[in-house]
């Protein structure tokens, strides 16, 4: 089991991080005077909450955890009372992340807590200050910490309205269990000096405002033609009056003056950083005609310059604001330098509230004066920078007082004011001639990065339908039904994973009772304050309620498109769109003549509206959690192009292309299965058009179920006379699909859940870690009674001429055989299964990976391998064997293992050309 826990904290004794052994009575443990002091005695969090969004819950102890080896015994003043903890026990696995959160706070104050990190497989634990949806890392620990069971610390943390987060994230074993214990916070800053700044830890910057000295910045005088940057005393000349962040006369900042005739250089460094950061920073010149203020990313191999600001006839006697971003892989570390080149007699530099935050400046490059473009209050009776989109069935109004039909039905539906009771509003009229399923849209202006989206809705009456906003055309908040005759709260969240979109506020109409209004649009930037899930006293296995303004994950369900998309949606920013149908396509010789089920509905891509490789893309609401996703597809004509099944990973908004066919299939309905896993991710079906019209793409049936439901990856549906691409696939979840071991080789590869028998070698779990940890692959055993060059032989019968062949592979161990994929080509009429013989080295060989080519590390890698008849073999029918082929290294440490096996029926360059 894994565990990671959190007890009482005592504030009887500031020595307490220094004198450990030392306890306070129980009546001495809570100071009231802060939200975030809290012990746990009670049987609760206190004023901490769980934080949505995170992979699992903290939970409450008393007594040592239930894993063995790992945990404390009791809590930290032993008294036999309680602490926090989270359970690291299956299903957990290494990363998972469990969060309490409290706030907002002000000022500068000190954390103190105990903490208890005992345990062989230990993770980390990390304390965050969050302000404006940026995260800093302030305090953490990871590995043992273990020659007793709790150890006390503190934490500074400074601001304004600000959130302190508390993470345990879960190490590689059970032993890993971590706890934490007497919470409490005093004013000022823990080291007792007049802090003006956030000392954060060392990579992850912080603020400086210099009120106190440089902070974690150096001067660098390492040249003797360097001098050092200077704090302002507000008695020299050149110096401003005040700083930035005080405007206050006592408030001080970074300065440099030129002296004398030769021109001077002034430089500073900072500690070491690593990985992507933003740098936002304020400064002021004077006299810097022929000056230069430029910041440098500081490597082994030299600086490179990052941002640069020269005078050019400048003077900016006021503070300017620069936000700069240096991008850096995560195992990359620099240092920043800030370099001021001084050339005219009495020209000066002022810097102040340095800014450096960990991952790119998405959040900080909003200003109130960009944001405030999007806000609107509909008071002089326009839509302020919002337009009608072309896309709605009819407009929004604007209107003051009730709607028409709530005046007509004596107020059945609509509201009877603004939200403010004297002004204007925006609305729909949901009476005739609107009809059920009209759509009125507005779009906002070009918006970027990240902001908070604040506004009044209304949703009254019986018959409401729905109002949806999207950002460039996904889904990202909805509400349906009767609301109540009230003007209500919105908040959307715009965060970082788009840098630039536009915001469309979609309303549906149902019925005539369902007028819908908005009102006081506002964006701010940042991010919207961080809402935490609720809980009560003791949540032990709890699950949380999700807040209302963020996307609800869509239930396991079956959508059969009967004259609507269910939770599926349209990206209108593609080529085009797909479109419900029933009976058969316009275009004769492609498409189905009815839909999958019986139930008349069916969505369909029409390649007449289309150009040759345009695409359209229908995507699915967020999902938290692994699924099986299964659908019915029809590609009938003779210029089928491709269908695929993307998946976007919304923490980076990457996409990958998980499932794909290309080409015409037989006519008829054919039945598709794909596991999905991930913590926060969309699934979207993207159809491309093929050389004509005669390439229409239909889907049906979409069902998202528990992931147990996907058996293999893809049903064959049926005995076709002809076998294509997709019959290679393979996650071996329901067995070997169409793949065989060979009877001739040596021995067999053998289906395998968790970790191999041997140790220090093969993975330890199947390639997409599904089904909490039980999904399944294939491996070789090297153990006795194998022997050095044993061989293992997988095979699979393909026809077609060219293909591109994924997979997933893993070689871990000190004594690595070799992995192959080898291909014998035939004739249709020459059918006959080869034997292991019949696959030579020389001829047959398509790919390798050994020890001499590959790394030996405990990590699945993918390889992808053309297999395309070359053109010696003459036209016609061609049946290709595959062979994967495990040869045994020289020890049992060379287990060798396969998994998630995929064809495209196109060169894997060609595939990669359309993905981008």
């Amino acid at each position: 089991m894994r565990s990671l826990a959190f007890s009482h904290l005592a504030i009887c004794l500031w020595s307490v991080a220094l004198l450990p052994s030392v306890f306070c009575a129980p009546n001495q443990l809570l100071n009231t005077e802060f939200t975030g002091n809290c012990n746990f005695d009670s049987e609760s969090f206190c004023k901490w909450l769980q934080v949505k969004g995170d992979t699992f819950n903290w939970r409450l102890q008393r007594g040592s955890t239930p894993s063995g080896g790992t945990g404390p015994r009791r809590d930290h003043t032993g008294n036999n009372g309680h602490y926090a903890y989270i359970e690291a026990s299956s299903p957990r696995s290494k990363g998972d992340k469990a969060r309490l959160i409290n706030g907002p706070f002000s000022d500068v104050l000190c954390l103190h807590f105990s903490y208890s990190m005992v345990g062989s497989s230990i993770g980390e634990l990390n304390i965050y200050h969050v302000l404006h949806g940026m995260e800093l890392a302030v305090w953490s620990k990871a590995g043992p910490q273990a020659y007793k069971d709790w150890h006390s610390d503190n934490a500074t943390f400074y601001g304004k309205n600000y959130y302190v987060i508390i993470e345990g994230v879960v190490g590689k074993s059970y032993t890993g269990d971590i706890g934490i214990d007497d919470i409490y916070f005093t004013k000022g800053s823990c080291r007792g000096e007049k802090l003006a700044f956030v000392d954060n830890s060392t990579n992850s910057g912080g603020k400086c405002s210099f009120d106190m000295g440089l902070c974690d910045w150096a001067n660098d005088l390492t040249n003797s033609n360097v001098s050092p940057w200077m704090l302002s005393t507000n008695r020299r000349g050149g110096e401003k009056k005040s700083d930035h962040g005080k405007n206050l006369a006592g408030g001080r900042y970074a300065y440099a003056m030129k002296s004398g005739r030769k021109p001077s250089k002034y430089r500073m460094v900072s500690s070491k950083l690593c990985g992507t950061k933003c740098v936002e920073l304020f400064y002021f010149t004077n006299k810097f005609d022929k000056s230069e203020l430029r910041l440098s990313a500081r490597k082994d191999e030299g600086e490179d310059r990052v941002w640069f600001e020269s005078g050019l006839g400048k003077k900016t006697d006021d503070w300017t604001r620069a936000v700069v971003e240096i991008k850096a892989e995560e195992e990359t570390c620099f240092k920043l330098v800030f370099e001021a080149r001084l050339h005219e007699t009495a020209s000066s530099v002022g810097l102040d509230d340095l800014f450096i935050a960990n991952g790119t400046c998405c959040a900080l490059i909003s200003t109130p004066e960009d944001t405030a473009k999007a806000n609107c209050d509909f008071d002089e009776g326009t839509f302020c920078n919002w337009r009608q989109s072309m896309k709605s069935s009819f407009s929004w109004s604007i209107g003051s007082g009730e709607t028409n039909s709530g005046k007509t039905s004596g107020g059945l539906t609509g509201p009877k004011a603004d939200a403010s009771g004297n002004g204007k509003y925006a609305f729909i009229e949901a009476s005739e001639p609107q009809m059920n399923g009209d759509k009125a849209i507005l779009i906002s202006n070009m918006m970027e990065g990240q902001q908070c989206m604040r506004f009044k809705y209304h949703m009254h009456g019986e018959d409401v339908g729905s109002l949806s906003i999207y950002r460039r055309g996904f889904l990202i908040w909805k509400k349906t039904g009767n609301h109540g005759n009230e003007w209500l709260n919105g908040q959307v969240d715009l965060d970082c994973k788009i840098p630039k979109y536009q915001v469309e506020i979609e309303a549906t109409v149902v019925g005539w009772r369902g007028d819908i209004a908005i009102d006081e649009l506002q964006f701010i930037p940042g991010g919207c304050p961080l809402q935490a899930l609720t809980t009560t006293a003791a949540p032990r296995d709890t699950t949380p309620t999700t807040p209302e303004s963020l996307p609800v994950p869509p239930p396991f369900s079956t959508c059969t498109f009967d004259n609507n998309f269910c939770e599926w949606t349209n990206v209108f920013d593609d080529d085009g769109e797909w479109h419900l149908a029933n009976n058969d396509t316009p275009s004769e010789g492609t498409g189905p003549k009815y839909d999958s089920d019986g139930n008349e509905y069916y969505i369909h891509m029409e390649a007449s509206n289309l150009l040759k490789g345009q695409r359209i893309r229908l995507e699915s609401q967020e999902f938290f959690s692994p699924m099986c996703l299964k659908f019915h597809y029809h590609m009938y004509g003779k210029d089928i192009n491709e269908l695929r099944l993307e998946h976007r990973n919304l923490k980076d908004n990457s996409t990958k292309v998980i499932w794909s066919i290309t080409g015409q299939q037989e006519n008829f309905w054919h039945l598709a299965s794909q596991n999905f896993s991930g913590e926060h991710y969309t699934v979207s079906f993207v159809g491309i058009r093929g050389d004509s019209y005669l390439g229409d793409i239909s889907i049906d049936e979409i069902s998202v179920g528990e992931l147990e439901e996907c058996h293999s990856v893809i049903d064959p549906s049926g005995d076709h006379p002809r076998m294509n691409p997709r019959e290679g696939n393979c996650d071996f979840e329901g067995g070997f699909c169409k793949w065989m071991n060979m009877k001739e080789d040596t021995f067999d590869w053998t289906s395998q859940t968790g970790r191999t028998p041997s140790s220090r070698t093969g993975p330890s779990r199947d390639h997409t870690s599904g089904r909490g940890g039980k999904g399944k692959y294939i491996y070789i055993e090297t153990s006795s009674p194998r022997k050095a060059k044993d061989k293992a032989m997988l095979l699979l019968k393909l026809e077609g001429r060219s293909f591109c062949m994924r997979f997933w592979y893993h070689m871990y161990g000190a004594t690595i055989g070799s992995l192959e994929v080898m291909r014998i080509v035939k004739q249709e009429k020459d059918d006959q299964k080869p034997s292991a013989k019949d696959f030579n080295e020389k001829e047959h060989r398509e790919w390798i990976a050994n020890q001499k080519n590959t790394l030996s590390r405990d990590k699945w890698m993918q390889a992808e391998v053309d297999l395309v008849v070359r053109r010696s073999v003459r036209k016609g029918t061609t049946v290709n064997w595959i062979a994967i082929v495990g040869t045994v290294g020289s020890s049992y440490t060379g287990d060798i293992a396969v998994d998630d096996i995929q064809f495209s029926g196109e060169r894997c360059s060609e595939r990669k050309e359309a993905i981008q």
